[in-house]
């Protein structure tokens, strides 16, 4: 029943623009969940903020962390191209 009642919540905060400026300024997760809770309150749904945030959590199962590591960071960070002797490293278009 959590699982749907936070669909319905989902569904409910989507359609109003109201609900979604309400919770574009929260940047904790207890704070968008006891935003969720008073919304759900207010439109019938009984789910707790405890309850939201156990939904929030399952729902972010599987996805990558937002921090990348230094490896990681290095393959994105432009430094992928082979080391040229006429640009000192840069981008070569000689090895291109």
């Amino acid at each position: 029943m959590t699982s749907q009642a936070y669909e319905q919540l989902k569904s409910i905060v989507a359609s109003n623009p109201a609900h979604k400026q309400k919770l574009a300024g929260v940047t904790e997760i207890g704070d968008a969940a006891e935003a969720l809770a008073g919304i759900a309150a207010a439109n019938g749904i009984s789910i707790t903020a405890e309850q939201i945030k156990q939904q929030m959590a399952a729902g972010s199962e599987g996805r990558p962390d937002d921090a990348l590591d230094d490896e990681a960071l290095e393959a994105v960070s432009g430094g992928g191209s082979p080391y040229c002797m006429f640009t000192k490293g840069c981008y070569c278009f000689f090895t291109k």
